[in-house]
């Protein structure tokens, strides 16, 4: 569902196949690639800053990809927030390829809203 509201919202293209792991869209020239990842909790927001915890690692493959889309959905599955984040803001956790997202939301504002409803 996420990955469909991002391909509709920022005119993107779906990888395919669909359920292979690496990037899931690509903008339409195919020179970016993006890997959408999705959270259904609240958001605390001030002045563009998430003050409430970091969304939780998971795995994925930083060097096959440019941009991360963090979308918070709403109760009803619906996007609140979609984040942009480059995959050079983002750290490995350890040697499974988890990721933190803690550099890119907490200690340094390394994403850009670009979608709020």
């Amino acid at each position: 569902m996420a990955q469909f509201y991002c391909r509709k919202l920022f005119d993107l293209e779906e990888i395919k196949p669909f359920n292979r792991s690496g990037p899931d869209l690509e903008s339409k020239d195919g020179k970016l690639k993006f890997e959408v990842k999705y959270r259904k909790m609240e958001v605390e927001m001030d002045d563009d800053r998430i003050l409430n915890r970091t969304p939780p690692g998971m795995p994925i493959n930083l060097e096959s990809i440019d941009y991360v889309l963090y979308v918070y959905l709403d109760d009803n599955l619906l996007p609140k927030f979609i984040f942009k984040i480059k995959s050079e803001d983002i750290d490995y956790t350890g040697t499974d390829k988890r990721v933190s997202f803690k550099r890119a939301f907490k200690e340094e504002k390394k994403y850009e809203i670009i979608f709020k409803s």
